[in-house]
């Protein structure tokens, strides 16, 4: 099934978004922002969470003198700010030799392989954050997005789910579910998982874009047309969705609308 780079833009920003907004909650279940906002901002947030970066629960959770792996966590976001991936891995090995029993380090370092590629590694990385806290609803998430990066999707559909357990109001789980289920062409259902980001968040129009693309995979033009509009609604400049909208109107034969989508979609990008 061909992926178009729309989506594959779409995927990746759930996907920075998803690891990087996330924070401890009570019990040991993080709570995270809402999926994306349309193309470029997110307007609501889940349970009032303010979005941290994964290490801030590290970094404020006890006094450094007495918890020396915390050093070598606060150096590891250091490195992460300005980008050094090699240098934060080792500074969280440092903090896991020394606290092999930290299931936030091993999920750190799990994101850190999977920024150089290294999923099998990330993949291990979470296992372990989950043999520890078998609640840490967002490493069932990393190891689902790390699986489905090695095209591991029903894999990754059961971690999801476990996640979708822990946490039910995230619709970043619903997304990248819906994501993989489409990969394994469960279309149907695929566009209830993005039926539920809708219900969850109904400002996301990159939730809209998808499902009106499984849509028009089952030749539901108006059905695209509905979901299509509504992105437009959210953000009159969005070429691509006036493009999408446009090949609908073909398909259905409405020619004069269809035209005029195309002539919008190319006036944008010039």
């Amino acid at each position: 099934m061909k992926v178009s780079y729309v989506i594959c833009t779409i995927l990746l920003s759930v996907v920075m978004v998803t690891l990087t907004s996330c924070e401890r909650g009570d019990g040991g279940v993080e709570k995270t922002g809402s999926a994306l906002e349309t193309p470029s901002a997110k307007e609501q947030k889940l349970e009032s969470t303010t979005p941290r970066s994964p290490f801030t629960a590290m970094s404020n959770a006890t006094d450094k003198s007495s918890d020396p792996p915390q050093v070598y966590k606060e150096k590891a976001m250091k490195h992460m700010e300005r980008g050094e991936v090699d240098a934060a891995i080792l500074n969280l090995n440092e903090a896991i030799e020394m606290n092999p029993s930290h299931p936030e380090a091993y999920y750190n370092r799990g994101i850190f392989y999977g920024k150089l590629g290294e999923h099998g590694l990330a993949m291990n990385d979470y296992t372990k954050a989950i043999d520890i806290d078998p609640n840490y609803s967002l490493a069932y998430i990393g190891r689902g997005l790390s699986g489905a990066s090695l095209d591991k999707y029903k894999s990754a559909i059961d971690d999801y789910t476990k996640a979708v357990d822990l946490n039910p109001n995230n619709p970043d789980v619903y997304f990248l579910r819906g994501w993989s289920y489409f990969r394994i062409d469960h279309l149907e259902l695929a566009i209830s998982d993005y039926t539920k980001v809708i219900e969850l968040d109904l400002n996301n129009g990159d939730a809209y874009y998808m499902r009106a693309s499984l849509y028009g995979l089952l030749n539901q033009w108006e059905l695209v047309i509905t979901d299509l509009n509504r992105v437009i609604e959210l953000n009159p400049d969005n070429g691509d969705a006036h493009a999408l909208r446009g090949d609908a109107y073909m398909n259905k034969g409405e020619h004069a609308s269809g035209y005029e989508d195309y002539e919008r979609a190319r006036s944008l990008v010039e």
